[in-house]
């Protein structure tokens, strides 16, 4: 076992070690390791060989990885910073002014992976998270102002058959009620 197996485990497994720096990156991209931080722009990664273990952040508006092989370890995931919350809507000025909605948060990215085969002791599954920003907190109405109009007076019927009779709602001062 300590001949065959340990070393097996461990060359097909993630480690933790990085990559050495003098590799082209366009042969062997290991997503731990590298700087895959580009806020507001695509990231676009060509690679012959792509490594994801544990977890990875990425900040971009979206995501397309093309590769030849590809080595997933048990717990690769690949989750994206979380855009800042949206503006605020603004507060009403006018008394019973409504206050306006807040922005809508902006959408997490889509990713796009593109692998022709998976290498030895790869797992074959991929967890994906994108979250979304929070929208903007909607703005505060006013306070409504008090009414110099003189109330309407309720007029009261006691069917429905009167109602009838009386006909029609004519203005804002006529308002029938069946109780």
């Amino acid at each position: 076992m300590e001949t065959v197996v340990n070393p097996w485990q461990i060359e097909n497994s993630c480690s933790g070690t990085k990559i050495p720096p003098n590799l082209d990156p366009t042969e062997t991209c290991d997503l731990t390791v590298m700087n895959l931080q580009t806020p507001g722009q695509p990231l676009e990664l060509s690679c012959q060989k792509t490594f994801i273990c544990g977890t990875v952040t990425i900040d971009a508006l979206s995501v397309s990885i093309t590769t030849e092989d590809i080595f997933l370890d048990n717990a690769a995931t690949i989750q994206n910073v979380v855009p800042p919350k949206a503006a605020n809507g603004n507060d009403g000025v006018a008394p019973g002014e409504n206050g306006s909605d807040g922005a809508s948060g902006a959408k997490g990215f889509d990713i796009s992976l593109t692998a022709n085969s998976l290498l030895p002791g790869s797992s074959s599954s991929l967890t994906f998270m994108s979250q979304g920003g929070d929208g903007g907190n909607g703005g505060a109405g006013q306070t409504g102002s008090l009414s110099t109009n003189p109330k309407p007076a309720n007029i009261y019927f006691t069917t429905p058959y009167e109602v009838q009779l009386h006909g029609p709602q004519v203005s804002n001062r006529n308002i029938y009620l069946y109780s």
